[in-house]
Formats: structure tokens, sequence, C-alpha cells
């Protein structure tokens, strides 16, 4: 017998709705997304922030986000490209490429943030936060009735830490993701974003211990020099084919965690953008996507006057083509004529 598939009821179809498209596409947990959006009905514009982490092919993207009814806001971004400009050279996804990307982004929003103290001077929030050491260690302070996850500072004054919740996105929140890199990054530089440690590299389920040892070799990219270690022993063609950037800019096993080191103390030191110059942008946009550059008033006129010109003269050129079709249809017609006449 035939394998039947038995059509559903009309019932169904009738009741069905399509989901939405991010979530056909499977960018979008929505059922996440509404719980870190929705705010009390009892505020009026307080919004609540996320930390959002998302890995492309080749790089790390860290953003605080805030949500309104015309869209997602973005408060400050910060991208692992960046990283060249404090001498992370190569390996821009791994976890300690997170980290990194996730202090500076803290850093960045703190330095971003001004505010007007008691005596009237304008004060930013780094100077009053400052970043925890990096240590490994998952640090929280009581503050009244709420937990604090930043340093323990002495409270001087009634202003509390900037407060985000991590997004991840449709990412699996495994044992040892970057995902918590870029967190423990951010918290480092100062933003209060709630989280454990038993979600670190370092913590053992079985054992219920946490070894802020391990995690700490991780955010200094011990591992990776130690597989770098490996392959020079191992395989010299698929080191040199695996870490062919770190060679070019110098870099060995031995050289790792104090790259990562200094880029750390470089962060903490200026957190802000690089400047690309006006000219250099407008250069890459003319030679690459010349269709993007924008165009003048004048411009945009004389394009569709351009366009009508070049209109009527091919509209001018059709019709003598066909004419000279004609007269030699007829010419090639009237010679066969005479041939048959005298013939």
């Amino acid at each position: 017998m035939a394998f039947v598939i038995k059509p559903l009821q009309k019932a169904y179809y009738k009741r069905y709705q399509t989901k939405f498209r991010r979530r056909r596409e499977g960018k979008t947990d929505y059922r996440a997304r509404k719980r870190l959006v929705v705010q009390s009905k009892d505020k009026y514009n307080s919004p609540r922030f996320r930390f959002v982490v998302r890995f492309s092919n080749q790089f790390v993207t860290c953003q605080v986000v805030s949500a309104t009814m015309a869209g997602d806001e973005v408060l400050c971004n910060a991208h692992s490209s960046e990283l060249g400009k404090y001498g992370v050279v190569a390996g821009l996804k791994n976890y300690a490429a997170a980290y990194c990307t996730g202090l500076l982004c803290a850093r960045r929003l703190l330095t971003n943030i001004k505010f007007t103290n008691e005596d009237g001077d304008e004060q930013v929030l780094s100077d009053l936060y400052e970043p925890a050491p990096c240590d490994g260690h998952v640090r929280s302070v009581r503050y009244g009735r709420r937990t604090l996850y930043v340093e323990d500072l002495e409270w001087e004054t009634e202003r509390r830490p900037f407060r985000c919740n991590l997004d991840v996105g449709v990412k699996a929140t495994t044992l040892g993701s970057r995902l918590f890199g870029a967190l423990k990054g951010a918290s480092d530089g100062g933003l209060d974003i709630p989280h454990s440690h038993k979600r670190f590299p370092g913590y053992s389920p079985e054992k219920k211990k946490y070894n802020a040892g391990a995690h700490l070799d991780r955010i200094y990219g011990v591992h990776v020099a130690k597989y770098m270690q490996k392959l020079q022993k191992d395989d010299a063609a698929k080191y040199a084919e695996h870490f062919s950037r770190f060679i070019k800019a110098g870099k060995g096993p031995d050289s790792i965690k104090p790259m990562y080191e200094n880029a750390h103390a470089a962060i903490l030191k200026d957190a802000s953008r690089a400047t690309v110059p006006a000219e250099q942008k407008h250069a890459y946009l003319k030679e690459k996507h010349p269709l993007q550059v924008k165009l003048s008033k004048d411009q945009r006129v004389q394009r569709v006057e351009n366009k009508k010109v070049y209109k009527a003269w091919k509209a001018w050129k059709d019709d003598q083509d066909d004419g000279d079709d004609e007269a030699d249809a007829e010419e090639s017609g009237s010679g066969s004529g005479s041939a048959s006449d005298e013939e």
C-alpha cells in the first residue's frame, strides 16, 4: 500500500498564523526579547538597556541597546576590528578578543555618559566607576535591596552603576561560550550586568567548583599559545597556515599573553573611537561603490535631462534604422523582379 499523506483540515489553515520574518529566518528569539525589553507600566521613559553580543565569521560586536516604539537605539558599540589600535593583530573572534571588545564597549560607554554632580561640575561615569582587576572572579555588592555586579566601591553618591542585561540572541549559552568572555570584559569595565560563575570557563558542574585561574588563562589567550606550541612541534606547515597573521606580525606563543595584557591597559587608558578622515571615506566610496555617493540637486536634475536626451536620441536612431531596412528591402525586391522579367 502506498504511503498517503492525510491533508489537514480547513480549520487548521483558517487559524494558521505566519511567524514574524526574523523568527522564520532564525535571527530573533521574540520570547526572550519580550522579557528583556518590556518595562514596568508605572515607569515613564525609563528604557531597559541590553548588552548585545554578536559573532560573525571574523569579528565580535558588542552594543548597548535600548528599545523604543520607533525601533532599537544603540547607545554605544565596539567592534573587534578596532583592537588593532591596541595591539591585537589577529584572532579577533576568540575568547580573549571577546573580553577585550566587551571591556572596550564598557569603558567607551561610561566615558560618553556625562552628568553634573552636586557642585555643578561636569563629570563622567568612568571617573566614578573604576575598572575591576582582571582576575576571573565574580564581584557583587549589596546596595539596599539590590545586588550590584560591580567592584565594591565606597559609595559617596546615590548614583548607581549603569545596569544592563545580557542579550545573547539565538546563540546557545553553553559552558565556556565566548559570549561570557564579552560579558566578563564589560563587567570588569564597570557595567552592572547580572551574572554568575556557572557559565564561565573553569566551572565544573560535577564538582560544583569554580577555578578562576582557568578562566584567567582564557582571558589572556593561554589556550591559543598552547595550541601554537603544539602545532609547532607536530605540524609546522599547519602552524604556518593557521597562524599566518600572528607570524606576519612577529607574534609567537610567548608573546600572546603580553599582547592581551598590553591591550587591556591601552583600552583602560583610552577607549575612544579612532576617527577616519572624511576624504578617505569618500575616496573608498568613489572607488568601490560610485552609485552610493550622494548627488546634489543640480546633479540629479542634470542626470534626468541626460536620460531624456538619450531616450530621444535612441528613438530617433531606431527610426533611422527602420527606414534604412525598409529601403534595402525595396531595392532587393525590385532587383529580383527585373531579373524574373528578363527570363
